[in-house]
């Protein structure tokens, strides 16, 4: 199923930003000469990921979002336009649930939310383990 989508990112997202991804080859790949696809990835925020960034109990860097999703955005290459997945980090404890989708030539990637639990108290910070729906695809 292809998905035509019209998309105003000035208006459609809190904010924007533009990395260049590259796929991984195997050394099969390599070996045999070929040349890993490289292509711009646009980061799109939506207003309710940023809301839900600044609620208690969540608390986040979008730093950190932005070093998980480019630490696995060689997978992106895999997926079809219009895939739901979520992005865990290896410790389990912050999820990020995108869409990716191709515009005009450029991946697309919308942060629909991130989850992540923080329990704060005088003693510190506690992360705990999100949990993710079976259904949801995973990387």
């Amino acid at each position: 199923m292809l998905m035509k989508m019209d998309i105003d990112f000035s208006y459609d997202f809190k904010w924007v930003k533009e990395f260049e991804v590259s796929e991984r080859l195997s050394e099969e790949e390599l070996a045999e000469g070929l040349e890993p696809e490289t292509m711009t990835l646009k980061f799109c925020v939506t207003h309710h990921a940023d809301q839900r960034s600044k609620e208690e109990g969540r608390f986040f860097d979008w730093e950190d979002v932005e070093s998980l999703v480019l630490e696995k955005a060689h997978k992106f290459f895999h997926l079809k336009s219009g895939a739901e997945f979520a992005i865990v980090n290896e410790r389990k404890t912050m999820a990020v649930i995108c869409r990716l989708l191709v515009h005009q030539g450029e991946m697309v990637l919308v942060v629909k939310t991130v989850v992540r639990k923080v329990l704060v108290s005088s003693y510190g910070e506690r992360e705990k383990k999100v949990f993710v729906t079976r259904k949801t695809v995973c990387i």
